[in-house]
């Protein structure tokens, strides 16, 4: 994730400080527990002890990870426009830089999308077939 976010970090003139925020919001939070049908550890042990499984409250799930991406996307955001203020921008002679973009055509963003949504139904799908026995 960081040679992405790197990449479009620099392009907007954001702090590099606030990129493991910005991951950590993205990988911790509404993605890893929130959402229904993460296969994520922590979603999958209560479907035990309440026998449910990890598509349970869907609508629930999905405005409560709506919530917890709208405080994170907010907070991050008032820590950028607060550096901004201060003149402060991504910098200059960091280490460990990724290289920069070529000009080559990049794939369709819907492919990047794909695994998520095949890692959703698959789990629907398998979850569904293994109650059923």
């Amino acid at each position: 994730m960081y040679p992405f976010a790197a990449e479009l970090f620099k392009a907007a003139d954001i702090p590099k400080r606030l990129i493991p925020g910005t991951i950590a919001l993205g990988a911790f939070t509404f993605t890893m527990d929130a959402f229904p049908g993460t296969p994520q550890i922590q979603n999958i042990i209560p479907t035990t002890f309440f026998k449910t499984d990890t598509w349970a409250a869907p609508w629930l799930g999905f405005i409560g990870g709506l919530f917890v991406l709208a405080v994170g996307l907010t907070y991050l955001e008032s820590r950028r426009r607060k550096a901004k203020a201060r003149g402060e921008g991504y910098g200059t002679g960091h280490s460990n830089e990724p290289e920069g973009l070529s000009d080559e055509k990049l794939p369709n963003a819907l492919i990047a999308i794909l695994p998520l949504i095949i890692v959703g139904v698959f789990n629907k799908i398998f979850t569904n077939l293994i109650t059923e026995r």
